[in-house]
């Protein structure tokens, strides 16, 4: 299989690297060859530090420690992140089951999602993607990251419940 298979990975999640764009293939010669031919038209080289980095977090034992307790750590975020989201009237949310992003369903709240994440961040200073700009499968969504501290997503979370309840009680009334 090893001449049938090509890997490409990032340090982005797994490292917690994320913004430093690093990441790597692996594939047999003729693939990358080729592959190099075009990437090194399209993007610059990365930065020295964040290859030193990336190569640190490939050789340090603790790396694979970090990523199990990251892991578990990420799961209990998510855990709280949908269930409090499954508690506002007019949203839903699967859970997500390999990512640090909610991706609640907010259609039923009346809003775009470009006026949901706009009413958030302006109302509760909580930012959000709205889910559109992932493409047109994305409409009627809103991308949440729960990459941050428990108690900074339990605020988050309830300043959301608190704006969406305002958004059912207008639209109740219209």
């Amino acid at each position: 299989m090893e001449d049938l298979t090509i890997t490409v990975n990032g340090f982005s999640k797994a490292t917690a690297m994320t913004g430093w764009r690093l990441g790597y293939m692996v594939a047999p010669r003729n693939i990358t060859e080729r592959v190099i031919a075009i990437h090194s038209h399209l993007v610059t080289g990365a930065c020295t530090f964040a290859q030193r980095a990336a190569a640190l977090a490939l050789r340090d034992d603790r790396t694979e420690r970090s990523i199990r307790d990251m892991v578990s750590e990420y799961q209990v975020r998510r855990d709280i992140v949908v269930s409090q989201l499954e508690k506002i009237d007019g949203i839903s949310c699967l859970s997500p089951k390999g990512t640090f992003y909610a991706f609640p369903n907010i259609s039923e709240l009346g809003l775009t999602p470009q006026e949901s994440a706009r009413e958030l961040l302006s109302r509760t200073k909580v930012a959000v993607v709205p889910g559109n700009s992932f493409g047109p499968h994305g409409e009627g969504f809103i991308r949440l990251s729960f990459a941050t501290a428990r108690e900074r997503l339990e605020i988050a979370l309830d300043r959301i419940q608190r704006v969406m309840a305002q958004f059912q009680r207008s639209s109740a009334a219209s």
